[in-house]
């Protein structure tokens, strides 16, 4: 579903305002978001990567980080510009094309991409995101539960964000073409341990498939302001 000139107009002042604070506002629990594509991306460092509404590069810079290529493509030129910055002092901009566009009207050719990760834009507008992923190719879609904007975001002028039942999603991925694969939400990192999160931090696959694993219990999806969708395009 394609938005008018002044909706995306609005979109995008608002995300080129909150470019300037998004960073400080981000929580560990996001962290799991980048314990799961890890789980899920094909290893081989040539996978076309694509993510959209990718704002500041949360996901883009640990992936560049891994050594992975990664389109990172946003709406807004103040996210893009923030994320810029953020890659030359890591010295990745080699591994990053930023592209500003919007994700219901993504700039590339049908089923190019082997990897998606749809996180900034909202499930009606998936469509696309669809179309250019190849068959068989893997796409994490974020949604919003129980959204609560932040105070500043608010003071910023933050418009509704729609609240999704899971069902809703699941109609949306099978009009797509898209199967799922599993739910998950982040997980409230405070209550581990400091040995635990430790281990984590160090990369232990005991600690991280326990984070893992809590991430996809019912009982964390049911209380989470938002989930992802993890899928695969049907072949």
């Amino acid at each position: 579903m394609k938005k008018n000139i002044d909706e995306s107009g609005e979109i995008k002042r608002f995300w080129d305002e909150y470019s300037r604070i998004y960073d400080e506002e981000n929580v560990p629990e996001w962290d799991i978001d980048v314990q799961q594509i890890k789980k899920h991306i094909p290893t081989d460092k040539s996978t076309r990567i694509l993510d959209v509404g990718g704002g500041t590069g949360r996901i883009t810079l640990p992936l560049a980080k891994m050594g992975y290529h990664v389109t990172l493509c946003d709406i807004s030129s103040g996210m893009l510009e923030v994320a810029r910055k953020k890659l030359s002092r890591e010295q990745l901009l080699d591994r990053v094309e930023m592209i500003e566009a919007d994700a219901a009207d993504l700039p590339f050719k049908n089923e190019v991409f082997d990897f998606v990760i749809f996180f900034g834009a909202e499930p009606d507008n998936l469509k696309d995101a669809v179309r250019v992923l190849k068959k068989g190719g893997k796409i994490f879609i974020a949604f919003s539960t129980h959204f609560k904007p932040s105070p500043r975001a608010v003071a910023l002028g933050c418009g509704q964000v729609r609240s999704w039942k899971i069902e809703e999603i699941l109609e949306i991925i099978y009009k797509n073409g898209v199967k799922p694969i599993v739910i998950y939400a982040p997980v409230d990192v405070s209550k581990f341990s400091g040995r635990v999160l430790k281990a984590i931090e160090m990369g232990d696959k005991k600690a991280v498939k326990l984070w893992l694993d809590l991430s996809e219990e019912k009982s964390a999806i049911e209380k989470a302001e938002s989930s992802v969708l993890i899928g695969e395009k049907a072949r």
